[in-house]
């Protein structure tokens, strides 16, 4: 009984350790589309030089 318990307990809590990895993902996602957002306001230029920067950023 003890050790069906405890392993309902690793269950739920693993269970709750992936919810808070979803929800980081999630702002994650959130923060990207944001992000993505005000590049195409800003124009094909912006975006331009947002894609040169990442590619400078690989590099280094």
């Amino acid at each position: 009984m003890l050790e069906t318990i405890s392993r309902e307990r690793s269950v739920i809590d693993e269970l709750v350790a992936l919810s808070a990895r979803v929800a980081l993902l999630a702002d994650d996602l959130v923060t990207i589309q944001n992000a993505k957002i005000g590049l195409a306001r800003r124009g094909p230029a912006a975006i331009g030089r947002a894609m040169r920067l990442r590619q400078m950023r690989r590099i280094a």
